[in-house]
C-alpha cells in the first residue's frame, strides 16, 4: 500500500531542534515529529518504494502517522470525504433542532442589536402547534435540541416552562435524548429562575453577554430603566447561579471596546478561579452589521481576520503568563457543515409561529419559510438554504474542515463567497499551548483528541 501526506496537514511550528508540530484539520490529530522522522520519513514519503525495508522505529512512526491521518493511502480522495460528510450532515435525521424565540421584546436596548423589536409573544395556539410539530417529527430522531432565543426569552418564562415540560415527556416516550440551552442577557436570571430552568426545563447551558467593565458594558447594552446598573445585576446573577447551570459568558467585540478586552478577560478569569469555582467559561465574538436595525455600528465592526489576529495575540499572552491554562477549551474541532441552520431538521420559530432557517433573520418577513402550524413552504429562501454549497475557493483550503466556508447566512447575502472564520487565526497559538502543557517530547507521532 503506497502512502501520501494528507492535504489537511498544517505545520504549526518548527522548533530550533527541528521538531515539527503537525495538525490535521480533518480528524483534528495533533502530532510531534522529531527532526529525524520529519526529514527522513515524512518529507521523503514519496521516495520510499518499499516500506518493509524501514527499521522498526520508522515503521512504528509511520503506523502512528497512518493511524492519526497525517499519512493516508494514496488512492484516498480527501476532498470527496469533505463533500460526503457535508451531504450526510445536511440531510441527517438524527437530531431535531428548534431555536424558539418566544418573544422579540427585550428589557435591554443594545446598540448593535440586529432585530426589529416588537411585543409579539407565543399565543396558546402557537404553543400547541409547536408541540404538535415535535410530536409529528420526533420519530426516528436520537436527539431533540432546543435553543431558547429572543428578544429576551425569560420575559416569557411560562411558555418556556410549558413547552419544556412537554418536550421532556415526548422525549421520554420516544426514548430520545433531550438537550436545551438558553441565550439571555442575564438581567432576569435570579437563583429561583435558574432552579426552574435546571429542574423543570432541563436547561443545561446558559449564554450571557458582558461587553466589558461596567461603564463600557452599560454604554453598549443599555437597560430601559436608567436606574438599573445592568452589569452589576448580571454579575450578581452569575454569582448566584454558577453552581446550578453551565454559564458561558460571551463578549461581543468591535473597535469601540476591543482595547478593554484583555483586561476584562483577565478580570473574568480571576472571578472564575476565585469566585465561580472554574465553572464559568468565556469567549469573544466579533460584532457584525447585517440588518437595518444595526446599520449604525457598521463603521465600528472588525473584519473576521482583524478580530482573529487580536484574539490570537490575547490568547497567546494569557497562555504565556499562565493566567489561562485550559487551552483544550479552544481546541479546534472539525465540522461537516458550517452551522446547524443547514440541516434539514433545523428550524427557527418566531413568536407568531413563523419559521426561518437562521436566528439572524428572525422578524424579517423576506426570510420566512413557513409557519409552525402549516409547515415548511418550499419557497426560494428554503431552497437557497438547502442547496447552498461550499464556495469553490474553499475546496483547496487546508482549513475547510474547521470552517466550512464560514457563516452560511453571510454567504447567502454575499453571493456565496467565503466568510473565513476568525477562529482560524487562533488555531496555531492554541495548538502550541496544548503542546507546551500536555506533551512530553517523544520520537514518534503523538495524538491528542
Amino acid at each position: 500500500m503506497q502512502l501520501k501526506k494528507s492535504i489537511f496537514n498544517i505545520e504549526v511550528e518548527k522548533d530550533d531542534e527541528g521538531n515539527v508540530l503537525l495538525f490535521n484539520t480533518l480528524n483534528t490529530s495533533l502530532g510531534l515529529l522529531d527532526k529525524e522522522t520529519n526529514e527522513n520519513l515524512y518529507e521523503k514519503l514519496n521516495e520510499i518504494e518499499n516500506y518493509d525495508l524501514l527499521n522498526q522505529s520508522s515503521l512504528e512512526s509511520l503506523q502512528s502517522m497512518l493511524n492519526n491521518g497525517f499519512v493516508i493511502p494514496i488512492d484516498i480522495y480527501e476532498q470527496g470525504i469533505v463533500t460526503i460528510n457535508q451531504q450526510r450532515d445536511k440531510y441527517s435525521n438524527d437530531m431535531l433542532t428548534l431555536t424558539i424565540a418566544p418573544t422579540l421584546a427585550c428589557n435591554m436596548n443594545c446598540i448593535y442589536c440586529y432585530e426589529e423589536k416588537n411585543n409579539a409573544h407565543l399565543s396558546n395556539n402557537v404553543v400547541e402547534s409547536i408541540i404538535n410539530y415535535v410530536n409529528n417529527n420526533i420519530g426516528g430522531k436520537k436527539v431533540l435540541n432546543i435553543i431558547w432565543f429572543g428578544g429576551e426569552p425569560l420575559l416569557e418564562l411560562k411558555s418556556i416552562i410549558k413547552l419544556s415540560e412537554t418536550f421532556i415527556k415526548i422525549c421520554e416516550q420516544h426514548e430520545v435524548v433531550y438537550k436545551a440551552m438558553i441565550i439571555t442577557n442575564g438581567l432576569l436570571l435570579s437563583r429561583d429562575i435558574a432552579m426552574i430552568l435546571k429542574d423543570s426545563c432541563k436547561i443545561e447551558r446558559v449564554q450571557i453577554t458582558l461587553d466589558g467593565p461596567a461603564d463600557i458594558h452599560n454604554s453598549r447594552r443599555k437597560t430601559f430603566n436608567p436606574n438599573i446598573n445592568g452589569f452589576e445585576v448580571i454579575e450578581n446573577n452569575i454569582n448566584n447561579t454558577f453552581d446550578l447551570l453551565n454559564i458561558v459568558i460571551r463578549i461581543n467585540a468591535d473597535k469601540d471596546n476591543i482595547n478593554y478586552l484583555k483586561d476584562f478577560v483577565r478580570y473574568l478569569l480571576g472571578r472564575n478561579k476565585n469566585n465561580w469555582e472554574d465553572k464559568v467559561s468565556v469567549y469573544c465574538y466579533p460584532v457584525f452589521s447585517e440588518t437595518k436595525a444595526c446599520s449604525n455600528v457598521k463603521g465600528a465592526c472588525l473584519s473576521n481576520f482583524e478580530f482573529g489576529d487580536f484574539y490570537a495575540q490575547m490568547l497567546k499572552s494569557l497562555f504565556d503568563t499562565k493566567e489561562f491554562e485550559n487551552a483544550l477549551a479552544f481546541y479546534p474541532m472539525s465540522k461537516n457543515i458550517s452551522c446547524y441552520a443547514l440541516n434539514i431538521n433545523s428550524l427557527v420559530i418566531g413568536p407568531n409561529g413563523e419559521l426561518y432557517k437562521c436566528d439572524q433573520v428572525v422578524g424579517l418577513s423576506d426570510h420566512v419559510i413557513g409557519n409552525i402550524s402549516t409547515g415548511i413552504n418550499i419557497n426560494k429562501e428554503f431552497v437557497d438554504w438547502m442547496t447552498l454549497e461550499l464556495p469553490s475557493e474553499c475546496t483547496e483550503c487546508k482549513y475547510v474542515p474547521l470552517c466550512q466556508g464560514g457563516c452560511a447566512h453571510k454567504r447567502m447575502m454575499n453571493g456565496n463567497r467565503p466568510n473565513c472564520e476568525h477562529t482560524i487565526k487562533i488555531v496555531p497559538e492554541v495548538l502550541k499551548a496544548v503542546k507546551n502543557k500536555y506533551y512530553e517530547f517523544e520520537k514518534e507521532t503523538i495524538n491528542i483528541r
